[in-house]
């Protein structure tokens, strides 16, 4: 039985090779996604595998954001090649650079039940008090996402009774039967079908699994309702020591997972020579090096040119520029003035310079609260941002910026439409300090 296996990619040139070593099989189909922002040597090496092998396929290249509505989309045009490949495949299998597989091809083609799909969907309503609120906070404002940075929440909303009766949560990590496919892309199109899930956080965990199992797209559909993915990771899992070591890998295999996810940089003996048995007798074109993350040029320029700028209004303002490290923005200043307190941060983030957010961030409070607060006025929500030194804050939504601090830049484009909404940033931070100050 033919298999189509789609590979979200983003970081590591070795992993995916690794991985598509691992699983490869002539009568199969590989459709691998490099994020646009990825290191040039995880672009190359797609390539590389597309041109050696015709059962390799590149996606053309989109700038996705954890937690985006860019993930749903992107899973959305590979079912949509997939559907067009001549060959007769019966199960579309979506998979990331960090997942390895725990059984040969032949035999996970051989555990799938033809036209059977295989999602992880509970119903919200069913979930524990906790986990129903995580989810429905994602949808408790309308969220923009900033392409290849995160969502950023614009305004509150109101939920549909009747939608939230049909909401299904679950894994990204699912195996569809053909027909599933086909029923995904003929609705691709209808605006009406996505918006709620366009404009809400975490969609790949909540687009998919509604559509399949709470609406009418579903029906007639089998559906077993499990992912065929161990995740080894103690924030999903609730277990501290549940990490990906070698015992789980064989653990996971035992009780009938085909993939295990979050893989280490340098897999155990066991679980290699495990992988190497796996493995057809073709060779794999040799890897590139990644480059080290670093500022690029262009970044300080700007980061320059806005200091240079802000100080009529912010004399003593300080810019900084953070490396493009572990998936970071590749523009992401970060301003400081010494009437900001130390608990608000004023950032500006952008992955293709055309689009920018200006953000005013609060360090998280102890414990996680997805439920919208206010400061000073201003509500406030945690930032659904993926970057190390933003992860987990609460961004206070400045209600009184246009345009929630999204500006669109062009290079004609006056460095005001910059300078304004951080020096506003900036004047908010300063006046919110006495709040801050009797907390």
């Amino acid at each position: 039985m033919a298999l189509v296996y789609c590979v979200m990619c983003h970081d590591a040139p070795s992993a995916v090779a690794e991985l598509v070593r691992a699983i490869w099989r002539p009568e199969h189909h590989y459709i691998l996604h490099a994020d646009r922002k990825a290191p040039a040597a995880l672009h190359a090496t797609v390539a590389r595998l597309a041109a050696a092998f015709r059962n390799v396929h590149a996606l053309p290249s989109a700038l996705c954001s954890w937690a985006g509505w860019s993930l749903v989309e992107t899973t959305l045009r590979a079912m949509e090649h997939a559907v067009s490949l001549p060959a007769g495949w019966q199960h579309f299998i979506l998979l990331s650079e960090s997942h390895l597989p725990l059984v040969a091809p032949d035999d996970a083609a051989a555990a799938l039940r033809p036209g059977v799909s295989y999602v992880e969907a509970t119903p919200v309503m069913a979930m524990n008090p906790h986990g129903r609120s995580d989810v429905l906070h994602r949808f408790a404002a309308r969220y923009h996402e900033l392409p290849g940075v995160g969502m950023f929440a614009l305004a509150p909303r109101m939920l549909n009774p009747a939608f939230v009766a049909m909401l299904h949560h679950g894994s990204q990590w699912m195996v569809l039967a053909r027909t599933a496919c086909e029923r995904l892309v003929a609705r691709r199109g209808e605006a009406a079908v996505w918006e709620p899930f366009r404009s809400a956080v975490l969609a790949d965990e909540t687009a998919l699994q509604t559509l399949l199992a709470g609406s009418a797209l579903g029906q007639g559909l089998t559906l077993e309702r499990r992912s065929p993915t161990f995740v080894a990771w103690p924030q999903v899992s609730g277990n501290a020591h549940m990490i990906f070591n070698e015992d789980n890998f064989f653990a996971a295999r035992a009780q009938g997972y085909l993939f295990i996810r979050k893989r280490p940089a340098t897999l155990p003996e066991a679980v290699a020579s495990a992988l190497a048995q796996m493995q057809p007798a073709a060779a794999m074109p040799e890897l590139p090096q990644s480059d080290e993350p670093g500022t690029a040029p262009h970044i300080a320029a700007l980061a320059a040119a806005l200091r240079h700028a802000l100080r009529s209004r912010h004399p003593e303002v300080e810019v900084h520029a953070l490396p493009a490290a572990d998936g970071g923005a590749a523009c992401h200043l970060r301003f400081q003035t010494p009437a900001a307190p130390a608990g608000l941060s004023v950032a500006l983030l952008s992955q293709d310079l055309a689009q920018f957010k200006v953000v005013l961030a609060r360090r998280q409070e102890a414990g996680l609260d997805f439920r919208t607060g206010t400061l000073g006025g201003y509500p406030t929500s945690v930032l659904k941002v993926r970057l190390a030194t933003l992860f987990q804050q609460r961004e206070v939504i400045l209600t009184d910026l246009p345009g929630g601090g999204l500006v669109a830049m062009t290079r004609s484009a006056p460095l005001d439409r910059l300078v304004a909404p951080i020096a506003h940033a900036l004047d908010a931070a300063a006046r919110l300090a006495p709040v801050l100050a009797g907390d």
